[in-house]
């Protein structure tokens, strides 16, 4: 009778190892293969600052739009192109600001449902902003769904 409750082929390790499995799977997002995601950023003072990424993957290829609406400061509203790998996505950003086109080069972490960008920091000699090699991923962008749009980038 107890063999019928309990596995008679199954050890005690066999089912905690299998029930931990199970937990592990469970929690731990699916690895990222093709298609469409949208991570939305709000902060500030009042939540008025709104960044919004779009990406398509495509194997580890990815394209799409990256939108930094900072409330009244300057819009960089651009393009994303670049590769994954492991998770990590390393992209050119080609954006507009104040009606000047640039480049900077971005990167991201996509883990637990959201996206991670690593931040700039400020070049003394060029002037321009630059990837913090020694940086972690610090910057949060939610999951969210691609119709759900700020009104700002449709």
């Amino acid at each position: 009778m107890l063999c019928s409750f309990f596995s008679c082929s199954t050890t005690n390790e066999e089912t905690y190892s299998q029930a931990n499995t199970a937990r592990d799977s469970a929690s731990t997002p699916p690895q990222v293969n093709t298609g469409m995601l949208c991570f939305l950023k709000v902060e500030g003072q009042q939540n008025q600052d709104t960044a919004f990424i779009q990406m398509n993957i495509e194997g580890n290829n990815i394209t799409g739009s990256f939108h930094n609406l900072p409330h009244e400061k300057d819009k960089r509203k651009g393009k994303l192109q670049g590769t994954l790998n492991d998770n990590i996505i390393s992209a050119s950003w080609i954006y507009m600001q104040e009606g000047k086109i640039d480049t900077l080069p971005v990167q991201f972490m996509i883990s637990d449902y959201q996206l991670l960008q690593k931040p700039y920091q400020h070049d003394t000699v060029t002037g321009k902003a630059s990837l913090a090699d020694s940086a972690g991923f610090t910057i949060r962008f939610q999951a969210t769904d691609c119709q759900q749009q700020p009104g700002a980038i449709k």
